[in-house]
């Protein structure tokens, strides 16, 4: 017998036969659906285990494509909670870069599959959330060589994390603006950051608490924590009370220096998760900017238009293809028309919102500059990924590029800081898309371009002791460094004068250094401690907390002294 067998994926109960299309009655095809909906073993297992479980979400993993799909399979016409959805592909494919979406749009219709059954069957156990990660690229196939098991792990194991996380509260930050309109060196700066529960089930609450953390040298935090309120599942919130982090940045931060921050999301009864933000130091000066609102005017844009079908973006935006998909064998390019005078700077940034659904591995947008305007360099961006380079593709291995599918509208950052310098006076810029002569998809589509670059001439002026907006509460930064071994520094701000104390304890809350005591006037102020107690004696290793205490309130932190 020569046959395959049944198709475990054509043999679960939603939509089991609903065509010939989606699956095959014959027992010769490869799509064999079997005789009669969860005739196998393996399928009746899962939907056993589902049922007593009732599992919230899930991923059934497959090869090979390089996919991640989901309900629906067996029509193209969009599930309830396709919004929902298009967020959570986002998460899931972030940086694998994966193409999402529904099978008929992306592969081909399927009839009696995983994912539709977890979805769709809402009567033998509750819907379930459900994805079909179609690992591999077709120079892996359906058998990868031994070689490729690991990376294929690897880039798959983000979407195990987010759909476990997923499956309850999930909260992620949600955009952030910055008071002060930048963070200058020796300013202080206050950071509104919204938070956004993107989790199926449950509230995020109560006692919801954002801290954020600088993963990077130069800032100085003073008020690191803020409270949100509860968030229920793809509820969106702001600080409570508009409260904001406050933080110092250094005076020997370079200007457009990407600094990179974790904010960390918890309550008192254990939930936990943690984001990223990557916002630029310093004031940036704007070289140019443009809406497709404006029009064509500072564009040569080849076969690119303007397009105002999105529901998401209200106003017109930039399109590669604004007739629909993208043309077979297309090499589309949009050249900016005036050249870039970046030599002053030693950063540079383009900054825009985009969104795109590419052939995943072989099709690809870029970003593009060049000094010269004949030899061009594909410019590093926040939603670029590594080029495939599989066999046959337009994407060199390792080279930035935006491939597979990003749903939403997001802010996106390309860095030109390799363009600035003495030989940056004239520099180029352009986005171009790609394609091969097989699958045709919606292609880029971006807005709001606005380029800036970072010159140290035209920075503020370093702020004088006390300039700056101080915070309305007592603050108590983070010892630094933390660990201490032989000297830290301990730094708080007072919003008005008062009587303060700053001590060193020890865990049992016994006081062992007295680092400052008096009235104090409104300021910021730094404190160094050589590791000594009021007697001068070396304390020994162990955790110890620091307290500024007064008028104004109280506050404490935690740190640890190693040898």
């Amino acid at each position: 017998d020569t046959n395959d067998g049944v198709d475990i994926n054509r043999n679960y109960g939603y939509r089991w036969g609903k065509d010939n299309v989606g699956s095959s009655g014959s027992q010769s095809s490869e799509t064999y659906r079997g005789p009669s909906a969860f005739s196998e073993l393996e399928t009746t297992g899962q939907r056993d285990k589902i049922v007593a479980l009732h599992p919230v979400t899930g991923l059934s993993f497959h090869t090979y494509q390089d996919l991640m799909l989901h309900a629906w399979g067996n029509t193209d016409s969009l599930p309830p909670d396709w919004s929902a959805f298009h967020e959570w592909n986002d998460l899931l494919t972030r940086d694998n870069a994966y193409q999402s979406g529904q099978p008929p749009k992306i592969l081909y219709t399927v009839n009696g599959e995983f994912n539709d059954w977890c979805y769709g069957d809402t009567i033998a156990k509750p819907r379930a959330f459900t994805w079909t990660p179609e690992i591999g690229s077709d120079d892996d196939g359906f058998w990868p060589p031994p070689s490729r098991i690991v990376p294929l792990a690897a880039e798959n194991l983000r979407p195990c994390y987010v759909v476990t996380a997923l499956a309850g509260p999930f909260v992620q930050q949600d955009g952030v603006t910055i008071q002060e309109g930048a963070m200058n060196a020796t300013y202080h700066a206050h950071l509104s950051v919204r938070a956004r529960n993107l989790g199926v089930t449950g509230i995020a609450g109560p006692g919801l608490t954002g801290t954020l953390v600088p993963l990077d040298p130069g800032v100085l935090m003073i008020t690191s924590s803020v409270s949100y309120p509860d968030l229920g599942s793809r509820q969106s919130g702001d600080p409570v009370g508009g409260a904001k982090f406050d933080l110092v940045v250094a005076d020997s931060i370079t200007p457009g220096r990407l600094m990179r921050f974790a904010i960390d999301f918890t309550t008192p009864g254990g939930f936990f998760s943690r984001d990223t933000l990557v916002l630029p130091l310093g004031t940036p000066t704007l070289l140019a900017s443009d809406n497709a609102s404006n029009g064509l005017g500072q564009w040569s844009p080849g076969s690119w238009g303007i397009v105002s079908n999105d529901p998401q973006h209200p106003s017109r935006y930039f399109a590669d293809s604004p007739g629909g998909d993208y043309a077979l064998g297309a090499n589309n390019i949009m050249l900016l028309n005036a050249p870039l005078n970046l030599s002053a700077g030693v950063h540079a940034h383009a900054l825009y919102e985009a969104r795109w659904d590419l052939e995943k591995n072989y099709d690809d947008a870029e970003i593009e500059a060049s000094l010269d305007g004949s030899t061009w360099t594909r410019v590093h961006a926040t939603g670029t990924t590594p080029g495939s380079g599989v066999s046959g593709s337009l994407q060199t291995a390792g080279q930035p590029y935006y491939a597979g599918t990003r749903w939403l509208w997001k802010k996106e950052i390309a860095d030109l800081s390799p363009f600035t310098g003495p030989a940056g006076n004239a520099v180029r810029l352009r986005y171009r898309l790609q394609s091969d002569g097989s699958a045709q998809f919606d292609g880029f589509n971006f807005d709001s371009l606005r380029i800036v670059v970072y010159d140290p001439a035209a920075q503020p002026a370093p702020a004088a002791v006390g300039d700056g907006v101080l915070p309305l509460t007592l603050g108590l930064a983070a010892p630094s460094p933390n660990p201490i071994r032989s000297f830290g520094r301990f730094s708080f701000t007072l919003p008005r004068a008062g009587r303060v104390r700053l001590e060193i304890l020890d865990i049992q809350g016994r006081r062992v250094a007295t680092l400052a005591d008096g009235m104090l006037s409104p300021n910021q102020y730094v404190r160094g401690w050589d590791v000594r107690d009021d007697q001068g004696r070396v304390v020994a290793p162990g955790m110890y907390l620091t307290r500024l205490s007064g008028d104004l309130g109280s506050v404490t932190r935690r740190f640890v002294i190693l040898r």
